[in-house]
């Protein structure tokens, strides 16, 4: 597995490294707790208090209509990607958000349905306001981006109209 990034402040493009994942089991278990930050719920991973740092991953599933989960996702490529983010939380300090955004499943049909006729309007607007909540309650300074399949859609879509708020964006497999 290969990936790059692009730097929209250098212009560059380079390789990206992802710690690898060998045994699920071996995984350090960070603290997962559900939060609200703006008007969305997510999954906060926060790593040990000695490991912190003032560093942001806010994940988007693809979807839209999915659902963040707790820990490991029983889908075994989102579980992948869980995994990934719990080693990387283990391995940086890096506090992972799994953010739940407008057209989400499993918080009532109103978020559900909230994006129909609004794909990337409503949910960049609130994606913005959890990233503030998050930047302010948690003393973040830098926030990354990454999703999957509408998630990456979401992520670059986020990164061409709030440069400001994102320090930089992955995007896997994105529609």
């Amino acid at each position: 597995f290969e990936a790059h990034v692009y730097n929209i402040k250098g212009d560059k493009i380079s390789k990206l490294k992802l710690p690898e994942v060998k045994n699920f089991k071996d995984l350090r278990k960070p603290t997962f707790e559900t939060k609200i930050f703006g008007n969305l719920t997510g999954v906060l991973v926060k790593p040990s208090s000695q490991n912190s740092s003032k560093n942001m991953i806010v994940w988007l599933h693809g979807g839209p209509h999915r659902q963040a989960s707790l820990v490991l996702n029983p889908i075994r490529s989102y579980g992948t990607y869980d995994a990934t983010l719990i080693n990387i939380v283990n391995q940086t300090g890096a506090y992972v958000l799994k953010l739940d955004y407008p057209g989400s499943v499993g918080h009532g049909n109103t978020l559900a349905n909230s994006i129909y006729r609004n794909v990337g309007g409503l949910d960049v607007k609130e994606l913005a306001l959890s990233i503030e909540a998050a930047k302010r309650d948690l003393g973040i300074e830098k926030v990354f981006i990454g999703g999957t399949s509408y998630g990456g859609y979401l992520g670059l879509k986020f990164l061409a109209e709030r440069p400001e708020l994102v320090d930089g964006v992955f995007a896997i497999n994105s529609v």
